[in-house]
């Protein structure tokens, strides 16, 4: 296994992981990663691994973290596929429909969003990526912090790559 979050981090901050998005492709911002709201360690477990494809699974990561922080309903309409499967440290399940209509409504805002200590698996037209994610949602008056590990898939179908499914578990307290 070779890291490689510190090859990027090091000439280009994390703004290399954008660099590899397409002119006008939609779906990717060459935004880069915000090194205060993401510590990136991304691996790759297979030799013939990419680095343009760990890079692109995280740009694209990156784009799901601030859709959801924004509620940015194009940008999620985008990212998100029709039959995403999501499922919360709680153990509730959202389907994109339900995902979607929360985040969007301002039923759920996420006030803060982070993803950490990322490691991505890219095989052909799917991608696995891992790590830990931080955030304060507010559901009404109320607000609460989460921390959780999280597994989330990619997958490329018709030429564009969209959120596929998610698990979380919540971590301790201790």
């Amino acid at each position: 296994m070779k890291p490689i979050g510190e090859q990027y981090k090091g000439q280009h901050g994390y703004g290399a992981m954008g660099a590899h998005a397409r002119e006008g492709d939609s779906l990717i911002a060459p935004d880069p990663f915000n090194e205060a709201n993401a510590s990136v360690m991304a691996v790759a477990c297979h030799e013939e691994q990419s680095m343009s494809e760990i890079a692109h699974l995280l740009a694209l990561e990156e784009r799901r973290r601030k859709a959801m922080l924004a509620g940015d309903g194009p940008a999620l309409r985008l990212l998100l596929a029709a039959d995403l499967r999501y499922v919360h440290s709680t153990g509730a399940v959202d389907s994109y429909d339900s995902l979607f209509a929360r985040l969007t409504s301002a039923e759920v805002v996420y006030q803060h969003l982070a993803f950490e200590q990322l490691e991505v698996t890219a095989a052909g037209n799917a991608g696995v990526i891992s790590g830990e994610m931080h955030a304060e949602i507010r559901k009404g008056d109320a607000s609460r912090k989460l921390a959780s590990r999280y597994l989330g898939v990619w997958l490329q179908r018709a030429g564009a790559w969209q959120f596929s499914a998610f698990q979380s578990t919540r971590l301790s307290q201790e």
